[in-house]
């Protein structure tokens, strides 16, 4: 998503490496698979609460209409690209996709009848996108680590939910590595200064843990 442009100062080499990372872990492709992890391995659930049914709703609401949005309003040259490297150019992008965020939660709650910590993580996701744009008002706050940060918290305490201490860890030492190489990414990038990288993973971290604990389960 226009990350393949070397700034100056860079290397080649760790210019695409650091594309790979933010195109990986973009915001718009974490919550299909985050959504099919948070399935609680341990319930019996209605034939319809399937992994299909949950990669689609979230599919659906949380990359295609995002995606959607982003490109039509690249389309009318309301942003330079995906990225929307210029802040004050996020506003509305931000509440569409919030609109769609919602809409998504709606669905999942009153429709499929989702629980657990897929309902959670939705709340979380609409929440954290609701505090970026206002804080976009005034400074460029990283999206993208925020979105890694909040899915390796949600991944963790599922597994320790399910009592899974092997993989429990194991996911926590993920986490903190796509946390640390996203940081860079973003820097190298120049798509975000230090303060804004690091700010994102706080606010991540800070957000997915305050629904956590407050979240009626």
């Amino acid at each position: 998503m226009d990350y393949a442009a070397v700034k100056p100062g860079q290397k080649a080499s760790d210019n695409r490496f650091a594309a790979l990372i933010s195109f990986v872990f973009n915001p718009l492709f974490l919550p299909p698979p985050l959504f099919a992890m948070l399935m609680p391995a341990d319930q019996v659930f209605p034939a319809h609460f399937s992994v299909q049914i949950v990669w689609g709703w979230a599919l659906l609401f949380y990359t295609i209409i995002p995606l959607f949005i982003l490109l039509t309003f690249k389309g009318l040259n309301r942003i330079e690209s995906l990225e929307i490297p210029v802040r004050t150019r996020r506003t509305w992008p931000y509440i569409f996709g919030i609109l769609s965020y919602i809409f998504g939660y709606i669905t999942a709650v009153n429709y499929f009848g989702f629980s657990g910590l897929i309902p959670a993580a939705g709340f979380t996701l609409i929440l954290s996108s609701m505090m970026a744009a206002l804080i976009n008002l005034k400074w460029k706050i990283s999206v993208h680590n925020a979105a890694v940060a909040i899915s390796a918290v949600f991944i963790a305490w599922h597994l320790h939910q399910i009592q899974q201490p092997t993989l429990f860890i194991a996911s926590c030492l993920f986490g903190i590595l796509v946390m640390a190489l996203m940081c860079w990414s973003r820097i190298t990038l120049k798509a975000h200064t230090p303060a804004q990288a690091f700010s994102g993973i706080l606010f991540g971290l800070l957000t997915g843990l305050t629904v956590l604990f407050l979240y009626p389960s």
